[in-house]
């Protein structure tokens, strides 16, 4: 027990170098142990005692709601995230699931391009972070090792100069340009207090696009005054073209809603797209599109594709990132509404033949209903979710409308964290 605990002080001041990971195993290495001149390698295999040393360093971890799983090895932490989803198909579904769900771990630190934090001010003290794991108070969110490095600077040199204010969330993006992007939504009030105040928002506009309020408004600096204006579309994402083989912008605001790594989202588009070509359909319909993460590399892909989106921001900035790339022709941008049973909508439906769904966490809710009251189906569905309640809910009314399930897999988005990016192909079989 001695020579344990005096092995991992060691390992943890010297910050775990050279210690390299074989799935279950440890090796540890010659700058720890030395005998003579012969290099020791010794196999500590699926012991718990030394899980811990296989999470990411965080000065917050086991504190931080933020990641909630830090603590777990990556191999528990996979395993919990299958674990959560049965538990809720088991309760909602009532259908059977595969005996093994595949999912790919795309890596656990600096991955994300975007980070949502909270800030209070208490008298002269301030804090930026995450909520704890209570959930009653704010935890320093600086540095964090989920975020790229650049982030990480971005957010470090917010916490060391805060605004003057009182509360707010924001909204940090770097894009792959390492433009900076800034949102604070806050009350109306201190919207105009930092706008009057000016200085403080002068300092941060010299390198960094911020935009306020609900309405996303960019503040702009206008004969000594700063004012909002409307919002103003930059490339602050990007998504694959495997054919092209290249990556291409997505125009959106610092508000607008992206995933929230490049890197993972490069893995989430690859394997939709490999689903998609063995369900075998061809002309697509989109519920949601965004900006076009997947929608671009959809119509580089298939003959046709519609991408329905009730946000006009959204729109105007997929048409703009098709015409750059020149697929406006295999593309129909639509303001329809699924969730609404029009016969607008029923006609997308019949003319789709496969189905595009990546919903937010409350489902698919009434378009479920457009689509069971649509005279002809599309053949395929494929259904992209982190939300293991509404996808299990949506599930067994897909398979009451004649949809069964023919495959499942899972993209580790969310590192250290019980979320997980679902894929599921569902294909038609009623007569």
């Amino acid at each position: 027990q001695t020579f344990k605990n005096i092995l991992i002080q060691i390992l943890y001041t010297i910050q775990l170098m050279a210690i390299g990971r074989d799935k279950d195993m440890l090796w540890l290495h010659k700058p720890f142990i030395s005998a003579g001149s012969k290099l020791i390698r010794t196999k500590i295999n699926k012991l718990k005692f030394f899980e811990w040393l296989k999470r990411d360093n965080c000065s917050v971890a086991g504190k931080c709601s933020g990641c909630d799983l830090i603590t777990k090895s990556r191999r528990i932490q996979l395993q919990e995230k299958v674990a959560i989803l049965r538990a809720q198909w088991d309760k909602y579904a009532k259908i059977s699931l595969p005996e093994h769900i595949p999912v790919l771990d795309v890596g656990a630190k600096e991955l994300d391009t975007v980070v949502d934090v909270l800030f209070q001010r208490k008298g002269n003290a301030t804090v930026l972070g995450f909520y704890d794991i209570e959930r009653e108070n704010l935890v320093n969110a600086a540095p964090c090792p989920a975020l790229i490095p650049d982030l990480q600077k971005f957010l470090t040199e917010l916490s060391q100069n805060p605004p003057p204010i009182e509360q707010a969330s924001f909204r940090l993006r770097v894009n792959p340009h390492d433009q900076r992007g800034l949102w604070i939504d806050t009350s109306n009030l201190e919207i105009r207090s930092l706008l009057n105040e000016k200085r403080w928002l002068r300092s941060w506009m010299e390198d960094a696009h911020i935009e306020m309020g609900q309405q996303l408004n960019h503040v702009q600096d206008e004969r000594s005054e700063l004012r909002l204006n409307k919002p103003l579309l930059r490339p602050w994402f990007s998504t694959h073209l495997s054919c092209a083989n290249k990556d291409i912008p997505l125009w959106t605001v610092v508000g607008g809603y992206t995933h929230s790594s490049i890197i993972a989202s490069r893995q989430l588009v690859h394997h939709v797209l490999q689903l998609a070509e063995k369900s075998g359909a061809r002309r697509w319909l989109e519920f949601g599109s965004g900006c076009g993460t997947f929608t671009l590399p959809f119509a580089e892909k298939f003959d046709h594709i519609t991408a329905t989106e009730i946000s006009s921001l959204s729109r105007e900035g997929l048409n703009k990132a098709a015409q750059q790339q020149k697929l406006q022709r295999k593309i129909v941008v639509s303001s329809i509404n699924l969730q609404r049973n029009s016969l607008n909508a029923q006609a997308l439906f019949e003319q789709a033949e496969g189905l595009l769904v990546n919903p937010p966490h409350s489902g698919l809710h009434d378009s479920l209903k457009t689509l069971k009251e649509a005279p002809k189906k599309p053949h395929s569905i494929i259904y992209v979710s982190c939300y293991p309640r509404s996808l299990a809910k949506d599930s067994i009314l897909l398979q009451e409308m004649g949809y069964k399930l023919k495959h499942i897999e899972g993209i580790d988005q969310f590192p250290n964290t019980s979320r997980c990016e679902w894929i599921l192909l569902f294909q038609y079989t009623k007569k």
